[in-house]
């Protein structure tokens, strides 16, 4: 099995940052497995780093920036849609992320606060059929003034998402 690596591209297409899976589990199945994430800015300093570990029941990601934690995503059990929570570092809960009933294709994982208003969405877009069909694409909108650890996590959340629920 080969290691992920993930663009992060600004509105624009430039270059933002890159995130290379330098560790984890990879002998069990890609939904279950383990992983470790690095997140680099342009002048290639790891300034995110993402930890999935391998656990029994609920799932959950561990997000840091520059070595200081900044909260956890957790996967909460839903009978249809798939329901994410951001926890601040504090553990308290910051944002949901609630995605579609069938998530193939293109579809919304829609970003909410404790108020339950939409501020944002993790959009899977459609790459077509091409070449690089196994290339995902996902679009993140999120407030411009969303606290940075929660901005680094919702980048979690987005590749969290990714093994989830399109990884094969």
């Amino acid at each position: 099995m080969s290691k992920n690596e993930y663009l992060v591209l600004s509105q624009g297409g430039e270059p933002l940052l890159t995130a290379r899976e330098t560790g984890g589990v990879s002998l069990l199945a890609s939904k279950v497995r383990s992983f470790e994430i690095a997140v680099y800015n342009t002048n290639n300093e790891k300034v995110i780093e993402l930890v999935r570990p391998y656990t029994v029941g609920a799932d959950k990601l561990r997000v840091a920036v520059r070595g200081h934690a900044v909260g956890v995503v957790r996967r909460e059990p839903t009978l249809l849609k798939p329901l994410l929570v951001l926890h601040d570092a504090g553990g308290k809960p910051a944002l949901r992320v609630k995605g579609p009933a069938l998530t193939e294709g293109q579809c919304d994982f829609n970003i909410l606060n404790p108020r339950k208003q939409n501020v944002g969405v993790i959009r899977k877009r459609w790459g077509g059929v091409s070449p690089a069909a196994d290339e995902d694409k996902y679009q993140v909108s999120f407030p411009v003034d969303l606290d940075l650890g929660l901005k680094a996590a919702l980048i979690g959340t987005c590749i969290l998402i990714d093994f989830l629920y399109f990884e094969s």
